[in-house]
């Protein structure tokens, strides 16, 4: 017999869907399922609960996808309107998707300034941060800061 504690070990967040996953385990479990295929069952509606195959899992289901919703919420909440300003050398050097994430994290309430870096090895006057990067190219052998 599944427990409250055996969810919250497996990662269910506390509160009401603890107790609607253990009502549908305990229906579950009435139809002849063992704990393995219950906790197998109940971890499908968790991980997609937009989609449940059985009636029994529908209130868990409802209360996973208001959890999911409600966060999602509270994300999209603290994420400023638009993004902070951020320096960009060498634009098209850059791939879309690193622009895309970028913008992502300068919304991000505990970002203060940015810049992607450029692809390696390229020399410092077309990015000024490779003049900082470790896998800059160097002309001169000897003893390095960054080794």
């Amino acid at each position: 017999m599944l427990t409250g504690k055996d969810l919250i070990e497996r990662g269910w967040p506390q509160g009401p869907a603890i107790g609607l996953a253990l009502d549908a385990a305990e229906g579950l479990g009435a139809t002849g399922m063992d704990d393995d295929a219950i906790l197998r069952e109940l971890e499908k509606v968790k991980a997609a609960p937009d989609s449940v195959p059985d009636k029994a899992l529908e209130p868990l289901a409802r209360e996973l996808t208001r959890m999911r919703d409600e966060e999602t919420a509270a994300l999209e909440d603290k994420l400023r309107g638009e993004a902070l300003p951020y320096g960009v050398w060498g634009a098209d050097l850059i791939e879309a998707g690193t622009t895309v994430q970028m913008e992502a994290a300068m919304r991000l309430p505990v970002s203060v300034g940015g810049a992607p870096s450029c692809p390696t090895p390229i020399s410092a006057t077309d990015c000024p941060s490779a003049a900082f990067s470790p896998q800059k190219e160097r002309s001169s052998p000897g003893p390095s800061a960054w080794t």
